[in-house]
């Protein structure tokens, strides 16, 4: 299991951290469902992990929360592949 790593703290408040903070915190705590079990991965995932990290177009990066940690991309994987198929597409 990967070790959890807390991001850094922001030196600058700003409203972007702000309300990720606010929704961290008001989402935190939460816990209800299940870790799926059908694939291996998510069977060991810890239910207790939750981060919110944005990076803008002009490189700014936002995070809150367990960030730093490692984790299995399973279902998000399917929107990373469509934007880089759409991406190619373009070309």
């Amino acid at each position: 299991m990967a070790t959890a790593m807390k991001a850094p703290a922001s030196p600058v408040s700003s409203p972007v951290h702000d309300y990720l903070t606010g929704l961290h915190d008001r989402f935190a705590s939460l816990d209800i469902g299940r870790v799926a079990s059908y694939i291996p991965e998510l069977a060991k995932a810890d239910p207790a992990g939750f981060g919110i990290c944005i990076a803008t177009i002009d490189g700014h990066v936002y995070e809150v929360g367990d960030t730093r940690r490692t984790f299995t991309i399973q279902s998000i994987s399917k929107a990373i592949g469509v934007r880089c198929r759409a991406g190619r597409s373009r070309a």
